[in-house]
């Protein structure tokens, strides 16, 4: 019978609680922090977390082929 060796068992055994806290904590924190909150984490940004944020008020205004008034007025 041929036998096999597990490699690693140690190092692969004393990863195991940092992973699991990490999952506990990222999981309570999903339940516990607004949409907001987390977007400005992720973006690091704190004043304008989303990327588009600009869309309308800087980029829409420079782009000739979008007619603000108009857009304002269906808003």
């Amino acid at each position: 019978m041929v036998g096999f060796r597990v490699f690693g068992t140690h190092t692969g055994a004393s990863n195991l609680p940092p992973v699991g806290l990490a999952a506990v904590v990222t999981t309570v924190a999903n339940g516990l922090l607004s949409a907001d909150l987390k977007a400005r984490l992720v973006f690091c940004d704190r004043k304008y977390a989303l990327p588009g944020h600009r869309a309308f008020s800087v980029y829409a205004k420079k782009n000739p082929r979008i007619d603000f008034v108009r857009l304002q007025r269906a808003l």
